[in-house]
């Protein structure tokens, strides 16, 4: 799979999930509130998945933008663990990123 491919659809996908976020979905407010956390943490979670997940159109910040969704994923799949939620989604999300991060990192320019 090319690596643009997995870039557009980690960018719709976190662009869904973010926004579900920052338009207080019942289902996540209830997930938020079930796991003991405050709102302010899930509107924090929606913008930085939009955030991150719009800079991996961009090629400067795609492999940046990518390590923080995977290390936003990895805590993710903490809180999911700790209440015996389902980790697959969050954990795949998180590897599927580190690749991404991985694959666009840009190579130094070389010194003369």
């Amino acid at each position: 799979m090319k690596i643009w491919i997995l870039r557009i659809l980690l960018v719709v996908f976190f662009f869904i999930s973010g926004s579900s976020k920052l338009t207080n979905s019942p289902e996540i407010v209830a997930n938020f509130n079930s796991w003991g956390m405050d709102l302010w943490i899930m509107y924090l979670v929606g913008v930085l998945e939009i955030a991150f997940g719009l800079g991996l159109l961009l090629k400067k910040f795609a492999s940046r933008s990518a390590f923080l969704l995977s290390t936003l994923m990895i805590g993710a799949t903490i809180v999911h663990y700790n209440f015996n939620d389902n980790i697959l989604p969050p954990l795949l999300l998180a590897i599927l990123c580190f690749y991404v991060s991985v694959k666009t990192k840009q190579k130094p320019a070389p010194k003369e």
